[in-house]
């Protein structure tokens, strides 16, 4: 069979020598075709292919779509969050403005006013008697009461330190507003960044109030207090984002690198905290004592200047105490005594959250989870106002300072009496080394479990290593919990001990000394039970083969 050019079926017979050529009709075709088809099919099996249902996966496009719109909705809501920042910024810093405006304008309408009171209590005493007379003692003596009054609205809500106040707030969310749009710029925002940043802005708003009605903090607190304008979870959140920048396997951070940064630390606590809080204390008492007696000062003026007339002493004690509440006066406000007691309270609480932020980062375990350890340095050094190599002889400073202090600055004599004058300190750094002993302890503790478990040797060293530390934790634990409890009950700081207080620098610096000994064994014991398990299973490997 075959085809003609026109698409007809042809037959051809090849039973002949010439072959001859018939053309079917249609009904022919179609019965010939049935027959090629079915003898086919009957000759040929394809075996049936199992049914396979491919699907176009869908999932990576969906959750890249999902991401994006997350990422938009993220990106709105930190745009909103920098839109209050902004009000914020500039709400306080008008504020900052009125406040100054505050403090100038009753200052000097104050002293103005005292000034008036005492000239016209002097010329009341000399003018004599008479109508001119009472005129003039009854105007001083209203002078000086409106005056005592406008004191002490002023010395209530210390003008200078609002202002200060103020200032450190548009610092700081200056600060904030800054880091909001670095954190935009970058991309890869989360709702734990917004979060954060929504609970930093309502952290500097309950630290740094606007209104002054039922929100005005405390200005002569009992004790002096620092700063805190961060939550107090914030620092636990910190984690890096930038793990592909990483230049070591421990993300930057070295066991020199830890030490560094708690040497850094104990430096921060001892000296720049603690002279804070105490120069905090000092302004706080002298404002306490000032703004007293500014307004004692004037009524005792006013007094003076009702009795004028009946003596020569009322006109002198109306003159002078005018004159003294007037230099008062301009002493607090003018020398702005709140403005440096909100100034040290400000800087106190920086050093705070320096010491907070390098504990909390030390205190991650997950090495993958700290801020890149070099850029982490390199953030506290500029924070301390110092380049690396500062900070490195900082750290290597302070870590020997207050040993050589006791030993040849003081000598032995001097020695002893370090017990008595330093035994504070002394007991904060006790505190420091006993919790670092307890990390290693527990550190110490869990290879010799891990090597027990696997049925591997722990040298004898570490077993009585392990026996010394639970003995001389249970001592520094009655002596923390005992003796110093009890000095701070009794005492309360007032009317020291002096016996006891020498005894308790004395226990703390010893035990210090000895925790410090521990510590430096225990660095050694932490390696070696690895060591001993490596050897171990060396000599379990060839007893086997």
């Amino acid at each position: 069979m075959e085809l003609d050019p026109k698409g007809f079926m042809r037959e051809i017979d090849f039973s002949r020598r010439n072959l001859t050529v018939k053309r079917l009709d249609t009904n022919q075709e179609s019965r010939v075709l049935y027959a090629i088809i079915k003898k086919n099919n009957a000759a040929i099996h394809v075996p049936k292919l199992p049914k396979a249902h491919f699907s176009v996966s869908k999932i990576s496009t969906t959750r890249k779509l999902i991401d994006e719109l997350n990422n938009i909705r993220v990106d709105d809501q930190l745009y909103s969050l920098l839109e209050a920042v902004a009000d914020r910024v500039e709400m306080h810093t008008n504020i900052r403005k009125q406040r100054d405006n505050w403090n100038t304008l009753l200052l000097n309408s104050i002293n103005m006013i005292t000034l008036t009171a005492a000239i016209m209590a002097g010329v009341a005493a000399i003018g004599g008697a008479g109508m001119p007379l009472l005129a003039l003692k009854l105007s001083s003596t209203l002078m000086y009461s409106a005056a005592i009054g406008m004191q002490l609205v002023m010395n209530k809500i210390q003008p200078s330190q609002l202002a200060e106040e103020q200032r450190n707030a548009t610092r700081l969310f200056k600060q904030l507003w800054s880091q909001i749009e670095t954190m935009l710029a970058l991309g890869a925002t989360t709702e734990e960044d917004v979060k954060d940043m929504m609970e930093r802005v309502l952290a500097l708003d309950r630290a740094y109030p606007l209104p002054l009605l039922g929100a005005m903090l405390d200005n002569f607190p009992a004790k002096f207090e620092l700063a805190t304008w961060w939550p107090s979870h914030q620092l636990l959140r910190k984690k890096t984002k930038s793990h592909e920048r990483k230049q070591r396997e421990n993300n930057g951070w070295s066991e020199e690198l830890e030490v560094e940064m708690r040497d850094v630390v104990e430096v921060v606590k001892r000296k720049d905290s603690k002279d804070y809080e105490r120069l905090g204390n000092l302004v706080l008492k002298i404002n306490k004592i000032l703004s007293i007696s500014g307004p004692l000062l004037t009524g005792i003026a006013a007094v003076g200047s009702a009795c004028v007339g009946n003596g020569s002493w009322a006109a002198i004690v109306a003159m002078a105490a005018g004159a003294l509440a007037t230099s008062a006066n301009a002493f607090q406000h003018g020398g702005q005594v709140g403005m440096v007691i909100e100034m040290y309270r400000n800087n106190g609480g920086f050093f705070h959250l320096l010491h907070e932020t390098i504990e909390a980062t030390l205190e991650e375990r997950d090495l993958e989870k700290r801020e890149n350890g070099e850029l982490f340095e390199m953030k506290v050094a500029l924070q301390l106002g110092r380049s690396l190599l500062q900070l490195e002889e900082l750290a290597r400073k302070s870590a020997s300072c207050f040993a050589s202090l006791i030993e040849y600055s003081v000598g032995p004599i001097g020695k002893q009496f370090s017990y008595l004058v330093f035994y504070k300190s002394s007991i904060a750094t006790l505190e420091e080394k006993f919790r670092r002993v307890l990390e290693k302890k527990e550190a110490v503790q869990q290879s010799v479990n891990g090597a027990q478990w696997n049925q591997e040797v722990v040298a004898s060293e570490v077993n009585t290593w392990l026996t010394n530390v639970e003995k001389k934790i249970e001592e520094i634990q009655k002596f923390l919990g005992e003796d110093v409890k009890a000095n701070r009950m009794c005492l309360n700081g007032w009317c020291p001990d002096l016996k006891l207080c020498y005894s308790l620098g004395k226990k703390a610096q010893k035990n210090t000394q000895a925790i410090i000994q521990l510590l430096e064994e225990g660095e050694k014991y932490d390696k070696s039970v690895q060591h001993c398990t490596s050897i171990e299973s060396k000599i379990t490997i060839h007893i086997t083969v």
